[in-house]
């Protein structure tokens, strides 16, 4: 029967259990982008007003990054509206109308005049497209600065 040593396995071993859960570092990279995202997309919110979509600043104040998580999908954090404005509309269908336009000009069930129609300005992907390669920047920041902490 033949007998085989290997050396520097332990070593090894020991390397992977100095790894934080990957989770972790992901979630961290995450946080650390999502502010940037707000803010981009707050500007083009802003651009949007100054153009005469029918929104005003209220939306633009309304939006926020949630913390980041984890599903089955991998790790996300929302940035979007919250709650609604003064006179009760909902801040996440002014951002909606914003998005994906609106048909207008009739009446709805109960006889109202639905405002004129207004169309689509795609703020969320001109959003992130505008801050892709900045987003992509931090995240390999934090990656680096993890395995430079973790290699030494």
């Amino acid at each position: 029967m033949a007998r085989m040593r290997v050396e520097g396995f332990d070593a090894l071993m020991k390397a992977f259990d100095n790894f934080a859960d990957i989770t972790e570092v992901s979630i961290k990279a995450v946080n650390v982008t999502a502010p940037v995202l707000e803010k981009s997309l707050k500007n083009q919110i802003a651009g949007a007003v100054k153009k005469g979509y029918s929104v005003d600043h209220e939306l633009e104040r309304s939006i926020a990054a949630r913390p980041a998580k984890k599903n089955q999908y991998g790790v996300f954090s929302v940035i979007g509206p919250v709650g609604s404005d003064s006179k009760g509309v909902s801040n996440a269908k002014k951002l909606a109308i914003l998005e994906y336009g609106r048909r207008g000009g009739y009446k709805d069930s109960r006889g109202r005049e639905v405002p004129p129609q207004e169309p689509c300005a795609g703020l969320r992907d001109k959003a992130v497209e505008s801050v892709r390669s900045e987003c992509n920047e931090l995240i390999q920041k934090g990656i680096d600065s993890y395995l430079d902490k973790l290699w030494g």
